[in-house]
């Protein structure tokens, strides 16, 4: 993932204080990746109804040049192989024998199988925290997350023999050792989250894959998360935006005391949004 995918929180600011891009006399190079939805998210201008939150950015990536990679580069392979001549990793994702050159380059196909097909004993556990992680974002989590909500919502995720035969006391070590697995010396499902400044990676977090990210909202799109995720969320979370949009998912999922303690706790971080939707999930039940 770019640091323009992986920062897009900060894009508006730097459409505000840019103008035009072009014409700051001289060149100007950026280069990024962003999933499909997620452009489509900072680019589509909301209704009346909605609040602008992606103005900023949308008026910074209006100046952009879009070069669109295709899925599948099977109609271009001749050219690929004639590059792979001089490019090592090209040679190396042409030996999958598929198309999809792009994906195999960012180790994608590996790190779902490493999440999709887990072996040894602890396999499940890691697999468990690495679905938490993908509810989290496809429910509205932006950013790190917290290896004490990963804890707390990770036993959800498996089933009673799989949960009574945990080791208490090593499980989440072991689990989280499995979905730190280095993926052909390119990516890990679960990555260290380097400082804003200065060296070393931020204590206590840990970031999801961005293909795991994409695989995630495809495949777990019908899922309801446990029990255990709502509470862990309830409990170890403290971003009033990032509480408010669970609170928001569980409500349209009818989970509706989860969501009310959602917005409880939102609301305790300095949320107004989220006492304006509290009290109409109070108005609408009579209360």
């Amino acid at each position: 993932m770019s640091a323009a995918q992986g920062r897009r929180g900060g894009v508006g600011d730097a459409g505000e204080r840019s103008g035009g891009v072009g014409d700051a006399g001289g060149p100007f190079i950026a280069l990024a990746t962003l999933w499909p939805d997620r452009d489509k998210a900072l680019t589509t201008t909301p209704t009346a109804s909605k609040d602008d939150a992606h103005r900023q950015a949308r008026a910074l990536l209006a100046q952009a040049d879009y070069i669109h990679l295709p899925p599948s580069f099977a109609a271009h392979l001749d050219t690929v192989r004639h590059m792979a001549l001089r490019d090592a990793s090209l040679a190396a994702a042409l030996e999958t024998g598929g198309t999809d050159v792009t994906q195999v380059l960012a180790a994608g196909p590996d790190l779902v199988a490493h999440y999709e097909h887990t072996d040894g004993p602890h396999g499940v556990y890691g697999k468990a925290l690495i679905s938490v992680a993908m509810d989290a974002h496809r429910l509205g989590i932006t950013g790190p997350l917290l290896l004490a909500f990963l804890h707390d919502a990770a036993p959800g995720y498996v089933t009673d023999s799989e949960r009574a035969a945990a080791d208490p006391d090593t499980w989440f070590s072991d689990a989280l050792t499995h979905a730190r697995t280095l993926i052909k010396q390119i990516i890990r499902p679960l990555q260290d989250v380097p400082q804003s400044t200065g060296m070393g990676a931020v204590p206590d977090v840990v970031s999801l894959a961005d293909y795991l990210q994409q695989h995630g909202r495809r495949t777990r799109q019908h899922l309801c998360p446990p029990a255990t995720f709502w509470n862990a969320a309830t409990h170890r979370l403290t971003n009033p935006d990032h509480l408010v949009h669970l609170a928001d998912a569980a409500r349209r999922r009818h989970r509706l005391r989860h969501a009310a303690h959602l917005y409880c706790a939102a609301v305790d971080a300095g949320s107004t949004a989220a006492a304006r939707r509290l009290a109409e999930m109070r108005e609408e039940a009579g209360d």
